[in-house]
């Protein structure tokens, strides 16, 4: 998983899930996670971002062996 691709795709959700923060009347527990990234994930570290980064690669290859 390529850092730059990653960056964007975290820029670009951010952007395309906007709109649930706005909802006030959504109680769904994804949408509610959403929100809460939305607003927590600009405040992180660069170190918390790298981190996030370094975690979710974790997952991606146990996921690709796991297939194997």
């Amino acid at each position: 998983m390529n850092d730059t691709f990653l960056a964007h795709l975290m820029n670009t959700n951010l952007q395309i899930n906007s709109e649930f923060v706005e909802r006030s009347d959504s109680s769904d527990i994804f949408q509610c996670q959403i929100r809460l990234f939305h607003f927590w994930y600009p405040q992180w570290s660069l170190e918390q971002r790298v981190q996030l980064v370094s975690n979710l690669k974790d997952i991606q290859l146990k996921s690709l062996n796991g297939i194997s």
